[in-house]
């Protein structure tokens, strides 16, 4: 029979902040009786009422690595505190009418080092998730099947993703730090959303309660890939743009009007990479730009650039955009690099720039 929630509890010890209490809290969806099993034989069944919590108190002092059962959990609506069981390896995915799972917990100095993983399948019906101060529980949390969730509370763990369901009901996300990659789509009533993304590497993000501009412009240092759909933002400048555009991957939906200066180059660079976003600007803000070519003695390209009208070409060697040119020696002259010529005086057309050599 697969209509079971399982886990394994253990016992910390006596010097914790919640002491160990096998009191476990089960609320039913339905009238039922509820059957539980802890260990090898010690069986329990109480009769009770839909949405009346019961509890069943096991002996801890049995605890150090024991198995608890928890029968018809199609018909189980909340599990309302195991944060005191200290639980492992759990499986809650036939819950299928579970509510409300509670496995952290607030205590100043708790922490359940056992809990390291959690699947919770397809629990649809789930509203609340508090899963705090587990702090060896890592991996992704796969919330995409869990559409009526209300409440994720998921401080002082090590969980590195979340996906939220689209089109969901959440309302309180509460993330750790640890958290590298983000899916969050039409989330329209989050109201309560705390979480230091400074670890972020993958962002999906569309619609919903958050400002899309100020969430990738915190996590941008970190980003390596973004999927970011139907924004609507006004920037001063483009220096946000850029760095999304030099992402390992971007993929930007909607509209953005630029306040600020832009140029025509950065123009391409967006529609080459985002078809589906819409640029816009004021056109006196559009900065002419020449071209720059930087060539070897022989005529040999070594670097390609466009420049701001009346700013002096960059210098791609000190840079480090270009390892230092060299020129072949011949049998009466050796040649050093001795710098690139006309590197100083401000751009007004477009410019070829040659390295020059001094010969002994």
């Amino acid at each position: 029979d697969e209509n079971k929630i399982t886990f394994r509890c253990y016992n910390p010890g006596s010097s914790v902040a919640v002491p160990a209490d096998y009191t476990i809290k089960i609320t039913p969806y339905s009238d039922m009786y509820v059957s539980a099993m802890f260990g090898n034989g010690d069986t329990r069944q109480i009769r009770a009422k839909g949405g009346e919590m019961v509890e069943m108190q096991f002996n801890v002092s049995t605890a150090t690595d024991t198995q608890v059962v928890i029968y018809g959990a199609n018909r189980i609506q909340a599990l309302n505190d195991l944060s005191a069981c200290y639980i492992t390896a759990p499986a809650f995915s036939a819950a299928k009418k579970l509510k409300k799972l509670v496995l952290g917990n607030t205590t100043t100095g708790y922490n359940n080092a056992r809990l390291t993983s959690l699947d919770l399948g397809d629990n649809s019906l789930l509203e609340e998730l508090d899963v705090r101060n587990c702090n060896n529980l890592t991996g992704a949390l796969n919330l995409a099947q869990c559409s009526n969730l209300l409440k994720l509370y998921a401080e002082g763990t090590n969980i590195t993703g979340v996906t939220f369901a689209t089109n969901g009901k959440l309302q309180i996300a509460h993330l750790p730090s640890s958290i590298n990659t983000l899916t969050m789509r039409n989330l329209n009533n989050l109201t309560d959303f705390q979480a230091t993304l400074s670890r972020l590497e993958n962002l999906t993000l569309q619609g919903g309660t958050l400002d899309s501009l100020d969430v990738v412009g915190d996590c941008i240092s970190t980003l390596q890939t973004l999927y970011l759909y139907d924004i609507d933002w006004t920037v001063a400048d483009t220096t946000l743009l850029n760095s999304m555009a030099d992402l390992f991957y971007s993929l930007v939906t909607g509209s953005v009007y630029v306040s600020g200066q832009i140029r025509q180059q950065e123009l391409n660079r967006y529609a080459t990479a985002w078809s589906d976003l819409e640029v816009t600007y004021n056109s006196a803000n559009l900065v002419t730009q020449y071209l720059a070519t930087y060539v070897n003695a022989d005529g040999t390209t070594l670097y390609t650039c466009y420049v701001d009208r009346g700013s002096t070409p960059p210098d791609p060697v000190t840079l480090g955009l270009i390892p230092t040119p060299t020129r072949a020696s011949t049998e009466q002259y050796t040649f050093a690099y001795n710098g690139l010529d006309d590197i100083t005086s401000a751009m007004l057309a477009a410019r070829t720039i040659t390295a020059s050599y001094t010969s002994t």
